[in-house]
């Protein structure tokens, strides 16, 4: 056998070991795979068979519940997130019921491999849109600016915060103090 086909093989008694398909109830098939989402727990696809040659694949609305537990809720008024989510499921062919907030896709008994592949790609991937929550992001410019700040040797200092004049405390993730250079083209403050 050669090197390919021994990885191979390997792959794929690894796969049908951690591949799990269950009968359960209302002719719902679970579907447990070896991926996780972001509570390290395996992604679950739930299978139903609507007619003799369709089937649906949908996640009953966890990759959401999770999401929004982990504290990111996915609605309209964020726009590039919620752009992002529109983007991956129009790229994977996914429907999404606003009311209940499932993800699915409907194939033939055919493209069904494909099909739950595409579901399961687009859960991963919207997954990953928990990176974006305001605080990684906030971190994320902070990082960006304290290193560009450090790198062209600008003082600043960070995490000030000032008592204003009707005892307003002013707070600043980065603080660049008043230079006397003449026509300094930095800012004093980066304020949150």
């Amino acid at each position: 056998m050669s090197q390919a086909e021994n990885l191979k093989s390997s792959y794929i008694d690894w796969l049908k070991k951690e591949l799990i398909f269950t009968d359960i109830e209302d002719g719902y098939i679970s579907i447990s795979t070896p991926f996780v989402d972001n509570n390290y727990d395996n992604i679950e696809l739930f299978a139903k068979f609507v007619s003799e040659s369709q089937i649906e694949v949908t996640d009953f609305g966890e990759t959401l519940f999770n999401l929004e537990d982990n504290g990111l809720k996915i609605t309209k008024q964020s726009k590039t997130i919620y752009r992002l989510f529109e983007n991956t499921l129009n790229d994977f062919g996914i429907e999404y019921n606003c009311n209940t907030e499932t993800l699915s896709i409907t194939t033939d008994v055919r493209r069904f491999p494909t099909a739950k592949n595409r579901l399961l790609q687009a859960i991963m991937r919207i997954n990953d849109l928990l990176y974006l929550i305001k605080e990684n992001v906030n971190a994320t410019f902070n990082d960006i600016l304290s290193s560009f700040l450090i790198d062209n040797k600008i003082l600043f200092s960070p995490n000030v915060e000032i008592v204003g004049k009707k005892w307003y405390i002013l707070s600043f993730r980065l603080f660049n103090p008043l230079t006397s250079r003449q026509g300094s083209p930095y800012k004093n403050s980066c304020s949150t």
